[in-house]
């Protein structure tokens, strides 16, 4: 009977441990750091290349950023950044992109986001010495090149997005920080009887922040008005 009762406690303590091993394993796992990393060539032969680890566990984020001339053979470290990740989990975040289609690609940064799509961060972009200059210094939630100027979008309410278009200079490396117009995409309600209807409406703004008409060629920035249809 001792033989059976030492065979069953031992047999019920083997159960035990591997269901600590079971249930403990998977959240060792999950919190491990995670790698990503992202490049892209650009036209004139240089390279960039970010290397993230986000770390669940100690709720951080490190980003390092490299760069390679199209003179140089090997990548060069550009910047090393961390941000906690404790309040805003999309903090540290950060993307190569090439928002104007040039073939030279600039790089977003996530600093913090509010619920739903809105964040604030940084653009940048890296200039022939291999500097990490600020092209940008809010990050939209989406952006576009459009007839020479830098279009940022941000959600306004559940139903539209407010468009700001900054002026660009030629040379594609400076963005005018105050915006030359606005747009209006999308559907304002007035009241739960009147039905809404789409608006695409182009506007500055005046001293008190009131809206004031704007003279450009809307034709030009037609593709404005159908951001809605995308990302409604």
């Amino acid at each position: 009977k001792k033989e059976n009762m030492t065979q069953l406690f031992l047999t019920w303590i083997n159960r035990i441990m591997w269901l600590a091993i079971v249930l403990v394993w998977p959240m060792q796992v999950n919190s491990r750091p995670i790698l990503d990393v992202q490049s892209a060539t650009n036209a004139d032969g240089s390279a960039v290349r970010i290397q993230t680890i986000t770390d669940k566990q100690r709720e951080e984020r490190h980003v390092k950023i490299f760069y390679r001339s199209h003179q140089s053979g090997r990548m060069k470290l550009v910047a090393s950044i961390s941000r906690s990740t404790a309040e805003s989990p999309a903090a540290g975040m950060t993307h190569i992109l090439d928002w104007d289609r040039n073939g030279i690609h600039e790089i977003s940064f996530t600093e913090h986001c509010v619920p739903g799509p809105n964040c604030d961060g940084v653009f940048y972009r890296i200039n022939q010495s291999g500097e990490l200059v600020v092209l940008f210094e809010e990050m939209p939630t989406v952006v576009d090149y459009i007839n020479g100027h830098f279009i940022d979008y941000g959600r306004n309410k559940c139903c539209s997005w407010i468009a700001a278009a900054h002026p660009v200079s030629k040379d594609r490396l400076h963005i005018q920080a105050k915006p030359a117009f606005y747009v209006f995409v999308g559907y304002e309600y007035q009241d739960s009887k009147t039905k809404p209807k789409f608006q695409c409406r182009f506007y500055r703004h005046g001293p008190s922040w009131e809206e004031l008409p704007v003279s450009i060629e809307k034709k030009k920035f037609n593709k404005i008005c159908q951001f809605y249809e995308q990302y409604r």
